[in-house]
């Protein structure tokens, strides 16, 4: 179900930007950055919550199609519904602060498989401890339906922050660096996240961004005496996730090969769309782009905008391997090279120059470069036009 940042993009069974930086060499020194802000957490703030007075709308003896009252929460308004139930802003009575309260409503909809996804995903989030992480308040139940409460961030979500618009590489960069420190702290739990995407991350009042939606999460299963510990909720064949975002093993529903490395892919996919405004695959229906997710390679970054750093697009693609093997082994190694990047330090990836990816790009995919080309054509015609009919007047 939608995390309280209600996700633009839904979830699939199937399936003052500012002026980048010039990057003519390798790597580029970012003059003021403060490296400090990548590597230690930032200060909690405080809670400013107490000084709204709760609104109660909830009517205790409801019985419609909206959500349930919880005892000690007064429902302010729906956020959003999604495939499990519905989020709401609501006043938690006992601590002075808003929350998002995810419920799974009441009907034909619950059945055993959402009730043990929402149940997991309360073990799973209670079991982390990060500034990144949506944090978890309480886990209930009230007359037999479940409920979490959870961290409320009004800077909704990332991917309404993009809508298509790119960040400054730097802004870009250092924002992937804190969801893959993240995601290390997760990836050492053993819990993999299997959704990451713009929807799913979260942003505080003052920008800090926050990973939500662990619904999907899945726990590497330990073993004692030979037997695993959990049994999984998704079986082989089953492709749960968000096309845009899931790497080729994860599109093809091989199941048991979704690792740690899932998730580097997707925060490159991420990482690729907060530079070029758009994820690196994404066709008219799911199924289109699991077909390009699976045996397409993506439009290197600067091919999009040349102004996108070299070591940038390197790290980018890296993490976008077809071959989990090449990825970056774990995510504290992409948050690494990002901050060396960042620091204006030669990165660990292997950089290769743009004109070699645009090359091995066009062989690779001749008949979507020959639509890249004609679109660039196209528009330098539009321009000169235009100019020749101003020049004319």
């Amino acid at each position: 179900m939608p995390d309280h940042g209600v996700p633009d993009d839904p979830s699939t069974d199937t399936g003052d930007q500012s002026s980048p930086v010039d990057a003519g060499t390798r790597t580029e020194k970012i003059e003021g950055f403060d490296a400090s802000q990548v590597s230690r957490p930032p200060s909690s703030a405080a809670d400013d919550t107490a000084k709204f007075a709760p609104i109660q709308i909830s009517d205790p003896s409801h019985s419609g199609s909206g959500p349930p009252s919880i005892p000690g929460y007064d429902i302010v308004g729906e956020l959003g519904r999604g495939g499990m139930g519905v989020v709401c802003k609501a006043w938690q009575v006992k601590h002075h602060r808003f929350v998002a309260l995810k419920m799974i409503t009441a009907g034909s909809e619950t059945n055993r498989v959402k009730l043990k996804r929402f149940k997991a995903e309360a073990e799973t989030v209670a079991r982390l401890s990060h500034p990144n992480i949506i944090q978890i308040y309480e886990v209930g139940e009230h007359h037999g339906s479940p409920y979490i409460a959870i961290e409320f961030c009004p800077g909704g979500t990332l991917a309404k922050k993009l809508a298509g618009t790119p960040l400054q590489p730097q802004a870009a960069a250092v924002l992937v660096t804190k969801l893959a420190e993240a995601m290390g702290t997760a990836h050492a739990q053993r819990i993999i996240h299997r959704d990451l995407k713009p929807a799913n991350i979260l942003l505080t009042a003052e920008g800090e961004p926050k990973i939500g939606d662990f619904g999907l999460a899945k726990r590497l299963a330990a073993e004692v005496a030979g037997k695993p510990l959990e049994q999984p909720i998704t079986q082989t064949g089953a492709v749960m996730g968000t096309p845009s975002y899931m790497p080729p093993e994860q599109a093809w529903g091989d199941a048991k090969s979704v690792g740690p490395t899932a998730d580097i892919y997707a925060l490159g996919a991420i990482l690729y769309e907060c530079l070029t405004g758009r994820p690196p695959f994404k066709a008219a229906s799911a199924v289109d782009t699991l077909e390009q997710v699976r045996h397409q390679q993506p439009v290197p970054p600067r091919l999009f905008d040349p102004r996108i750093p070299v070591d940038l697009e390197t790290i980018v693609l890296k993490c976008l391997h077809k071959e989990p093997t090449e990825r970056y082994a774990n995510a504290h190694d992409l948050a690494d090279d990002l901050r060396l990047f960042l620091v204006g330090e030669p990165i660990k990836a292997a950089t290769a120059s743009t004109m070699t990816n645009a090359i091995a790009w066009v062989q690779r995919e001749p008949s979507a470069a020959g639509r890249l080309i004609m679109l660039v054509a196209l528009g330098a015609a539009l321009i000169t036009t235009a100019i020749c009919l101003i020049l004319a007047r």
